[in-house]
This record gives structure tokens, C-alpha cells and sequence, in this order.
């Protein structure tokens, strides 16, 4: 199995180990977690919002560039090109918080 297949196939199992990713975000090895971001783009899991937004202010550049990738990709908007800003800027945050916000008052 190559390494993007085994992605999609741990991608399946990220709801049901939703609390073991998190925890693996923490982790200090740079190509694990940029890993763990891929299989949270992978499995397209919403409940992931809140932490990913959280990474956008991650002190690592490849992180918070990851993390809004995957949250672009998962919630199909791009703010930071919608504002004309960095990606981690007050305005970009503030409109993924009210996009979770509310599409679970939705659901």
C-alpha cells in the first residue's frame, strides 16, 4: 500500500479516533502532523474545524499553510482570498468560527 492509499484508508477510520488525531497534533515531529492534517483533509470530518482553526496561528508556517488548506478544502471557502489577508488573520478566523457556528445550528 503507498503512502497516499494508506492516507485514504486511515481516513476512514478519523471520526470514530477523533480524539487520538488531536492528541497527535501535538506531536513534534513536523512530518506526522502535516500527515495527520492529510488524513483530516481526507475524511472531510467537520468536527475538525475548531482544532484546524486553532492551527492557523500554529508557529509553524507549514502547519498553519496546511491547516487552512485543509480547512479551505473541507468547507470549500477561502476567506483569506475572500478578505484580501493572510490566512491567519482576525478576520479569517472570526468567518471559520461563525461557519462551524452555523452549520451545526443547521444540524
Amino acid at each position: 500500500m503507498n503512502a497516499k492509499n494508506y492516507t485514504q484508508f486511515v481516513s476512514k477510520y478519523y471520526d470514530e479516533n477523533y480524539d487520538y488525531f488531536q492528541l497527535s497534533l501535538q506531536n513534534q515531529n513536523l512530518s506526522y502532523r502535516l500527515w495527520v492534517l492529510k488524513v483530516i483533509e481526507q475524511s472531510g470530518s467537520l468536527k475538525s474545524i475548531p482544532f484546524l482553526i486553532d492551527l492557523l496561528t500554529d508557529v509553524d508556517d507549514n502547519i498553519s499553510a496546511t491547516a487552512y488548506s485543509v480547512l479551505k478544502n473541507i468547507t470549500g471557502k477561502d476567506y483569506a482570498n475572500d478578505y484580501n489577508t493572510h490566512i491567519n488573520s482576525p478576520e479569517v478566523i472570526k468567518a471559520y468560527r461563525k461557519y462551524y457556528l452555523d452549520f451545526y445550528r443547521v444540524y
